[in-house]
């Protein structure tokens, strides 16, 4: 069944793509006309489609969900109601639908989730060595997984009790933490696929808090005032992942109306985290347990330093208004609406177990204050609640519940919601705003899955104090294990985030491993600058090797035109220094016949005999003065053309 109900949710992302719709229920319509064809129904009762939806669809889905969704169907003319009120079934109508298109996309995702699976097994097995995690085993986590995630979280809403996750060890929870980050970041036909289940999954679970009473379309009359991890996250104080989330949440929140807000006194929680981080940079070496591990590590791992919180403490409240985020006082107590301040402190120390009595004096003060705010009123929506108390921490959310509901005796929405919760509400209403905020939310949550929990960090911290006092470690090895990412990705291989598995003898192994990874990435930090340079050379010598070759060609190509442009001048000049030479010789011609012939009269010489007289007499006179003539020839072509090149 588990198997169908995964096939027949992944579906739902298409519709959530093609379709827009007045109310999300619609979605479901198609999936009821279908169990009317299979079932062969001649009228339709809530109780048999219901049955029909878990058997074919593997799906839950509330009775009064499905009268609302009658009632639509009949305004399209798929049913009827007699006087009586039982639903006939239009089956003219119903034949003209084909339902050809949704047996073949739960063929298609029957497909893809096989794969899915087979993948997280095979990832598994080559990466943690565990030759005995199975195909039930890994469709088991991821099944529990996502109903953790969407139908948990919202049927507490209306049933008034928070569900039992269903929970796995730490070991198999750390498997799904990686398997889901690796495919979310590197594998796209898988990860799109998970992000059809998990949106599917949202929609589900949106039907049961919907089950009594259709919500309003906006969050226009709700206060929704924001948790210390919340601010953390949203400032970017958690690493990007979770800043990318809440940023997300908290746009798709105000854009559907929601007045996003916080106290002052959170606004001080997060200035002493702030100040603890301070000290952590300034004191690298103390020994100082904190909750503000994770926000240090971020810290760390920008390389900033304590001026650098100084100045994030300095402009904390700028920062707020700038994400436009009102800051609001507690509001004044009343005896008309004054809760059990006392009963709630000590369900809150009982069940969350505080380590630091100012967190536990700040979460007492701001669910009181919600009560206050709301007035005693209480509804079964949370549209309407008027204001909420927004955390991600689950135990602080099953205390308040229990409080609630057991000492002030309401009903209804309870003070406290978690961000999973709200967000499901607020994407379903608008899946197309917010697009990627379902896969954003398993990214965030597998960031946190992969990191140290409270009670394995703290053990740790103490085993690494231990050691440091005996010597056996230095201070650089401290820092290291307390605040090198290689060390807390070792510490989580070596445990898989269970406490039971700690001993200060784990620590020099996790010592060693951060240490050798460190070294394999300072290593391939090394490869991969000599990869550049080498590529960079390479590069440089292919530039030069074409720089040359272009300035071979460009020299070539200067050569072949300034030969070209010789030769040119070469020719011209060799006109004009046969011109030249030519104008000597006329001048001597002339020179000959006019002091030979034209002034000596007194000779008498027969005309033919006279010619060649005057021929040979020419010559006579030209053969000695030859040189001049070329002399001549050379001086005028220079003079002409001014190219100075030797006569030929």
């Amino acid at each position: 069944m588990n198997g169908q109900k995964i096939f027949s949710l992944a579906m739902l992302d298409t519709d959530l793509r093609e379709k827009r719709v007045n109310e999300p229920i619609e979605y479901f319509e198609k999936w009821v006309l279908y169990v009317f064809r299979r079932k062969n129904l001649p009228i339709a009762s809530t109780s048999k489609v219901q049955d029909g939806l878990m058997e074919i669809f593997g799906i839950e889905i509330p009775q009064a969900v499905i009268e609302r969704i009658f009632k639509k169907l009949k305004k399209k003319s798929f049913l009827n109601q007699d006087n009586r009120g039982v639903w006939i079934i239009n089956q003219k109508k119903l034949k003209e639908i084909n339902f050809k298109p949704i047996e073949k996309a739960r063929s298609e995702f029957q497909r893809m989730f096989s794969n899915l699976i087979n993948n997280f097994v095979i990832f598994v097995q080559d990466r943690f060595k565990d030759k005995n995690f199975d195909r039930k085993k890994a469709e088991k986590l991821i099944i529990n997984y996502l109903d953790n995630k969407s139908v948990a979280i919202l049927k507490h809403l209306t049933t008034g009790t928070i569900p039992a996750e269903k929970t796995e060890s730490r070991q198999y929870s750390y498997y799904l933490a990686t398997f889901l980050s690796y495919v979310l970041q590197n594998d796209p036909s898988n990860s799109e696929y998970l992000e059809k289940l998990i949106k599917g999954h949202l929609l589900q679970a949106y039907l049961f808090y919907t089950a009594n009473n259709p919500p309003s379309q906006k969050f226009t009359q709700l206060d929704i005032y924001l948790d210390t991890p919340i601010l953390l996250s949203l400032l970017g104080y958690k690493g990007p992942e979770s800043q990318q989330y809440a940023k997300e949440l908290l746009t798709l929140l105000r854009d559907e109306g929601g007045h996003l807000k916080v106290f002052i006194e959170t606004l001080r929680e997060v200035e002493r985290i702030l100040l603890a981080c301070k000290f952590g940079l300034e004191y690298p070496y103390a020994s100082k347990e904190t909750l503000s591990f994770d926000v240090l590590r971020e810290f760390i791992k920008r390389k900033a330093t304590s001026i650098d919180v100084r100045r994030e403490i300095e402009t904390l409240n700028e920062k707020i208004k700038l994400e436009k985020i009102e800051i609001e006082k507690f509001p004044p107590h009343s005896r008309r609406y004054e809760p059990d301040e006392t009963a709630l402190e000590k369900l809150l120390k009982d069940i969350v177990r505080y380590r630091n009595e100012d967190a536990l004096r700040h979460d007492t003060s701001c669910i009181s204050a919600i009560y206050r705010l709301r007035k005693g009123s209480s509804t079964t929506l949370i549209e309407n609640s008027g204001a909420i108390f927004l955390t991600t921490n689950t135990k602080v959310i099953k205390a308040a519940n229990r409080w609630y509901r057991e000492i002030e005796k309401k009903k209804g929405i309870p003070p406290a919601i978690s961000s999973e919760a709200l967000a499901a509400i607020a994407w379903v209403k608008q899946p197309l705003k917010a697009p990627n905020l379902p896969k954003l939310a398993v990214i965030a949550d597998c960031y946190e899955m992969l990191n140290p929990p409270d009670d394995i960090w703290y053990k740790y911290i103490k085993a690494i104090d231990e050691l440091q006092k005996k010597g056996e470690i230095s201070d650089e090895e401290v820092f290291l294990l307390k605040y090198s990412a290689e060390a807390h990705h070792a510490l989580m291989e070596k445990t898989f985030g269970d406490s039971a598995r700690l001993t200060v003898g784990t620590i020099p192994d996790i010592l060693e491993k951060a240490k050798s990874e460190l070294l394999k990435k300072e290593r391939d930090r090394t490869s991969q600058i000599q990869r550049e340079l080498e590529k960079i050379k390479n590069e440089q010598n292919k530039e030069r090797k074409m720089m040359e070759e272009k300035i071979k060609k460009e020299r070539e190509e200067k050569l072949k035109i300034e030969k070209e442009i010789k030769e040119i001048k070469k020719r011209r000049f060799n006109d004009f220094y046969y011109l030249g030479f030519a104008i000597g010789i006329f001048l001597i011609i002339i020179v000959t016949l006019i002091t030979r012939y034209l002034l000596d009269k007194k000779t008498s010489i027969p005309g033919w005999l006279s010619f060649l007289i005057l021929i040979f007499t020419v010559i006579e006179e030209i053969m000695p003065k030859l040189q001049i003539v070329k002399k001549f020839a050379t001086w005028f072509a220079r003079k002409t053309t001014g190219y100075d090149f030797e006569s030929k």
